[in-house]
């Protein structure tokens, strides 16, 4: 036989054995001690020795007590729970809410998430925005609701009155910039006067700091007034959208905090010309309500 044709013979063996390990390499499902999840995960280890034995520790962990924790992973599961398959396990409910709120509480690296929870990062990064998602269907008829009667807004001005000696005060209303990575080809719109890049949050909150209204999402180099103007906040108090418009005292208003109070003070005015210091109310109307 030829040597030639031999070693022609070899070299393609060796091109295809090569080219069998680098097809055996890309059918591989997951890494190995990825599939070992229910073995060393601190989701099967660590957090369920912490609720049974140390719930104190649990909380400072997750910001949640056990109670709480089991209450919202029972309103999110039909929204992120997914079925196994033939090639591997499901990640379960409990997982995804867990690496959820330490991303939340502790923020979390996305390769420190991978290392404790033995979960890949492609898959992580799709978990988070989906449990953000069913969090805020689940509890956000509970915790962000306006209130839409009169007798409503009167137990808001209560509040305040009682709790704080402001009357006929509706909500407190403020900003806050919460810090961000820059974006992608955004310039400098989200830079901000104190040279962070950032999105605002625009809140109004009753006398027991509980939410009535959230605006996030504006970029941190809008002024006060540009995210007033933005808001769809200002076209409702304007239009009389959450205000009703029988069973309030003539003078009602928002406590704000520095520019916001100027902004949303002329706003009003000129729907409401009789709103005005909240001080010069007769507190005897409001407890006679």
């Amino acid at each position: 036989m030829d040597p030639s044709s031999d070693e022609e013979v070899a070299a393609a063996a060796i091109v295809l054995l090569k080219w069998k390990k680098k097809q055996m390499k890309k059918r591989l499902w997951t890494r190995p001690w990825l599939a070992r999840r229910q073995e060393g995960s601190v989701y099967y280890k660590l957090l369920r020795e912490l609720s049974s034995e140390v719930p104190d520790t649990m909380r400072k962990w997750i910001h949640l007590s056990k109670e709480a924790y089991l209450k919202l992973l029972q309103l999110v599961t039909p929204l992120i729970e997914k079925e196994d398959t033939n090639m591997r396990d499901a990640v379960t409910a409990g997982e995804r809410l867990t690496l959820t709120l330490r991303y939340l509480v502790a923020g979390e690296t996305q390769a420190s998430l991978v290392c404790q929870f033995q979960i890949s990062a492609p898959l992580i990064s799709s978990i988070s925005p989906e449990v953000f998602r069913a969090i805020y269907q689940v509890l956000k008829p509970t915790y962000f609701k306006l209130p839409t009667s009169g007798d409503e807004w009167h137990q808001v001005a209560s509040s305040y009155y009682s709790q704080w000696n402001f009357p006929m005060c509706l909500g407190a209303l403020d900003g806050k910039r919460v810090l961000i990575a820059k974006s992608p080809n955004t310039g400098s719109e989200y830079y901000d006067y104190k040279g962070h890049f950032s999105i605002i949050m625009l809140a109004v909150v009753d006398a027991d700091y509980k939410f009535l209204y959230v605006d996030a999402g504006a970029c941190g180099r809008a002024s006060d007034g540009g995210v007033w103007e933005k808001c769809n906040l200002k076209e409702a108090v304007e239009n009389n959208l959450i205000l009703p418009q029988k069973n309030l005292p003539s003078y009602v208003s928002f406590e704000q905090h520095q520019d916001f109070g100027t902004i949303f003070n002329n706003a009003t005015q000129k729907k409401w010309p009789n709103v005005a210091s909240a001080v010069k109310v007769d507190a005897g109307a409001l407890q006679s309500k």
